[in-house]
């Protein structure tokens, strides 16, 4: 889940914009293979940027670009009975998104 503000700016048949926000995770990982399989829960707080264009004049089919960035300063540990600590889940993650379809 995120939460942020979009500033966008039109240039012939394109809108170009920016993002600024707030993301949030809830984790949770089980592993299946060990003794004791259990399914703690984490929690992810952190920032997100992007940048994105897509075609203005579209209304029920829009094709967009967009580049998301999160970046999370404290992740979660990821741990497993009865070994123990594995290690943290990412700090920064990305994604390439392209088309919405309205209703």
């Amino acid at each position: 889940m995120d939460l942020g503000i979009r500033a966008t700016v039109s240039i012939s048949r394109f809108d170009f914009y920016g993002e600024l926000g707030l993301a949030f995770a809830l984790l949770s990982e089980r592993a299946l293979d060990l003794a004791k399989a259990r399914s703690p829960v984490g929690m992810e707080l952190g920032g997100r940027v992007g940048l994105g264009a897509r075609l203005a004049r579209w209304v029920q089919f829009a094709p967009f670009l967009s580049l998301q960035a999160d970046f999370f300063p404290d992740p979660p540990s990821v741990s497993s009975l009865p070994e123990g600590a594995a290690g943290r889940t990412p700090m920064f993650g990305l994604a390439l998104r392209g088309a919405s379809w309205g209703i």
